[in-house]
This record gives C-alpha cells, sequence and structure tokens, in this order.
C-alpha cells in the first residue's frame, strides 16, 4: 500500500513565489556580470523570494500544529529552532535574510553574486521542507 502526502497549500504558495521571484529577476539585465541594472525589479524579486521562504517555513509549522504563526525574522529563527532540520536551515535562513531582505530589498543592493547566493539558499531551503512533506512510501 503507498502512502502520499499531499503538500500544503502554504507550501505549493512558496515555490510558486520562488518561481515569479526568478521570473522578475530575470526582467533585469547584468552589467559586466556584477550588478544587476535595474534597483526596482532586483529590489521585488527579492522581496518576493523572500515570502517564499517564510511561506515554506509557515507551511511546516501549520503542519505541526502550530496555531500562532511567526511574524517577526526573530521569531521565524525561533520556529526554525523546533525543526528537525534546524542545523540546515538556520545558516540559509541567515543568507537569504542577509543577502535578500536587508540588502538586495531594503538597502537596495544589486552585486550579482549576492543575490544569486540569497536565491539559491531560499532554493535550498524549499527543497529541505519539500522533503519533510514528500510520500511516505510503501509500507
Amino acid at each position: 500500500m503507498t502512502h502520499v502526502q499531499v503538500k500544503p497549500e502554504q507550501l505549493v504558495q512558496a515555490t510558486d513565489y520562488l518561481h515569479q521571484a526568478r521570473m522578475i529577476l530575470a526582467q533585469s539585465h547584468i552589467i559586466d556580470n556584477i550588478v544587476f541594472a535595474d534597483v526596482r525589479v532586483t529590489r521585488d524579486a527579492c522581496a518576493m523570494a523572500c515570502l517564499a521562504v517564510l511561506k515554506a517555513i509557515d507551511a511546516y509549522m501549520i503542519h505541526r500544529g502550530v496555531q500562532q504563526l511567526p511574524m517577526t525574522i526573530d521569531d521565524y529563527r525561533i520556529a526554525v529552532e523546533s525543526m528537525p532540520i534546524r542545523r540546515r536551515i538556520q545558516p540559509r535562513l541567515t543568507v537569504v535574510y542577509q543577502n535578500l531582505h536587508m540588502l538586495g530589498y531594503m538597502s537596495g543592493g544589486v552585486d550579482v553574486e549576492m543575490i544569486k547566493s540569497g536565491f539559491r539558499r531560499a532554493h535550498e531551503i524549499l527543497q529541505l521542507i519539500d522533503l519533510y512533506f514528500a510520500p511516505i512510501g510503501k509500507s
């Protein structure tokens, strides 16, 4: 008998958000492989990628039965501490927060490597959380 665990709506939304963020970022030209040319577009993409990560963490928390979802980055860090894969998610969350939220979104940073690193870490977080919801297998 095969058991299939359905992915929560928040995780599906998180995946969509990250895809949308990549599409938005693709609209900004890269100058000399160093900077994104359009600060506004880059800022929007960074914000969307951050939201994707928070949605994925929300999906995990809802699945665990948490009634009050995190509201601040510190709340999210505390929430991640309750996850079995916290040691893998916490450093990635730090990179996403610093590179995409603080530097990319808040400060309008446009360094290509910084933004790409944040996007890679966001993708890794979604993959790690997605594994939690993977089908259980045959029993």
